[in-house]
């Protein structure tokens, strides 16, 4: 291994965007069919006027895309940045683009809920604005409010409505409608779709700064390749659809774009799959994560539906923007800095990658032929390394990530031995600090058993 080097891919799920540091923007045709959904178009009401979830299905064959039907969905379409304050002077600011948006009513934008939910993790700086900048024209709208899908779990997005809404006092001047709910499944395998969106490997070359620059999306086109529901032990129909995977080439920071066919919005993109490349030079493992463009998802139309009906019915309330800042490391973390004169005061609890911080001992039991050990140490920094330990074949090493939700994506090193598979580990650790998930060999989709481990 000194004078050589190998390379290794690992696919496994990332949400299409992530809250970027302060320095680096990350990632994340007229309507043929029947009537209903929101009004497109450069004029319409509030959120709700002329709203229906009633109406036919698309048409049989492809749907033209014009020239016109993409210039409604990219004036649609938006970035979303965050304005951070880094110091006192008028100057100190930073923005980050942090995913996609598009209208569905006046002063109405939806995404995903893992962007409205990411306003509320802990922050590199406080959040002073958050703004939608209009595709094609750098129109700046504030954003006054974020709402979240009261299902939605953080970092489940295949399997919780990964849905939000972003509010403005102004108006936007072009909505996108909804297909409706009869609309939406009546989709095929293998139907074409429009996303457009601001993917994050072009934002990290073209940044985009509110009231300077004049942002273009990127328009992105797949076919429909499956369709899921949240639980995988139950049988999918067009009725129990709840994700719709695609291969549009999307990349973190398409996040939140809408998903078109036929001129209406059949879903919204939310998550991809990501290549974890480890390379091995001179005794050194490098991990690095990247997208994988080939089996990307979507949140099913049902769900904006949900979303809209659950507004419209004060059901769900979200939260003001900017939000109140909340440090990524906030307050002493060492007992001996906590105030002598509060002898009962307790340090805050850790959050983000923080709060998994530790080592994890468990294995698999069943079956046999897969049983082992497993001893792996989650450090500060989001790396992970550890062991395995087999009955029969000996012990392996670990290497890995985590993110700030606590999703899990770890290697062995059994493919420096011949005649072996790669280990792969999915999975995630929950607030009472269970680790658990799946194991497969060779490659993600060849799974082999469960796994648990308690901290």
């Amino acid at each position: 291994m000194n004078d050589m080097m190998k390379t290794m891919q690992v696919t496994g799920l990332l949400r299409s965007t992530m809250l970027a540091g302060l320095a680096t923007t990350l990632f994340a045709c007229d309507s043929a069919g029947g009537g209903g959904g929101y009004r497109g178009g450069g004029s319409g009401g509030e959120l709700g006027d002329d709203y229906s979830d009633v109406g036919g299905a698309f048409p049989a064959g492809e749907c033209p895309i014009d020239a016109a039907s993409m210039e409604l969905q990219n004036a649609a379409t938006y970035a979303v940045v965050v304005k951070y304050r880094v110091g006192p002077n008028p100057q100190d600011v930073v923005f980050s683009t942090v995913g996609t948006a598009f209208a569905i009513g006046d002063r109405h934008l939806a995404t995903n809920a893992h962007i409205t939910e990411s306003f509320n993790e802990p922050q590199p700086a406080p959040i002073e604005d958050v703004f939608a900048v209009q595709a094609g024209t750098g129109k700046v709208v504030e954003l006054t409010r974020a709402l979240t899908h009261p299902k939605y779990l953080p970092g489940q997005p295949l399997t919780t409505p990964d849905v939000g809404l972003l509010t403005s006092h102004e108006v936007l001047p072009t909505h996108l409608p909804l297909a409706s709910i009869a609309e939406a499944e009546s989709l095929r395998l293998g139907d074409m779709i429009q996303i457009v969106g601001f993917p994050g490997d072009v934002n990290d070359i073209l940044r985009i700064t509110p009231g300077t620059t004049i942002p273009q999306a990127t328009s992105l086109s797949g076919a429909i390749t499956a369709f899921r529901n949240h639980k995988s032990d139950v049988a999918v129909t067009p009725a129990t659809t709840d994700v719709l995977q695609h291969q549009a080439p999307t990349t973190p920071g398409t996040s939140g774009s809408a998903m078109v066919r036929c001129g209406k919005v059949i879903g919204a993109n939310n998550a991809g799959t990501v290549k974890l490349v480890v390379t091995i030079k001179d005794g050194q493992t490098v991990v690095d994560r990247q997208a994988a463009a080939a089996n990307n998802f979507g949140v099913h139309a049902r769900y904006l539906h949900e979303m809209v009906s659950l507004f419209l019915d004060n059901a769900v309330q979200g939260f003001a923007l900017p939000p109140a800042f909340v440090a990524q490391n906030p307050g002493p973390t060492n007992p001996n800095q906590l105030d002598p004169n509060q002898p009962n005061q307790n340090p805050p609890a850790p959050t983000g990658i923080q709060a998994f911080v530790g080592t994890y001992s468990g294995g698999v039991q069943n079956p046999a032929n897969a049983s082992h050990g497993l001893q792996f140490t989650v450090r500060a920094d989001g790396t992970i390394t550890g062991g395995s330990a087999w009955p029969q074949t000996g012990n392996f090493g670990i290497i890995g990530e985590i993110d700030a939700q606590g999703n899990i994506v770890m290697i062995d090193d059994a493919f420096e031995r011949a005649g072996f598979m790669t280990g792969i580990y999915f999975g995630f650790i929950d607030a009472e600090g269970i680790a658990q998930g799946v194991y497969a060999e060779g490659d993600e989709n060849n799974i082999l058993a469960e796994w648990i481990a308690a901290r």
